[in-house]
């Protein structure tokens, strides 16, 4: 998941900082965290690849906080490629796939706790 989303970044530098690098300050008018969560597919393809791993025991915890860690990486490294183009990361999707590989080494090695009580950020 992560690579495509990587792969949508880097192919679309514009078109990422707009969606994803302006500040948002606020829920948009008249929407709630769950109507946000249902239009985003991207996540819930995560969440439930998470889940898979948690199911299959490559994983433990919350699956919903192991896909939010993940993204926040992939975003992090994703924002930092764009917007530092000249600085010597090597291969731009492979240095993604070492973070993300990265990243989760470190999960498996952890019983990831859920982010909130109650699950409402999406």
């Amino acid at each position: 998941v992560m690579t495509e989303y990587a792969a949508f970044g880097l192919g679309n530098p514009n078109e990422y900082r707009t969606v994803f690098m302006t500040e948002k300050t606020r829920l948009p008018e008249g929407r709630s965290y769950e109507d946000m969560e249902e239009g985003n597919p991207a996540m819930k393809v995560l969440i439930k690849r998470v889940e898979a791993c948690v199911a299959a025991g490559r994983l433990k915890g919350d699956p919903r906080a192991i896909a939010t860690m993940l993204w926040t990486v992939g975003h992090g490294t994703i924002s930092l490629l764009i917007t530092f183009p000249f600085y010597p990361f090597g291969d731009p999707q492979a240095y993604v796939k070492r973070m993300c590989d990265f990243m989760l080494a470190s999960l498996s090695a952890q019983d990831i706790p859920s982010l909130t009580e109650t699950p409402v950020n999406c």
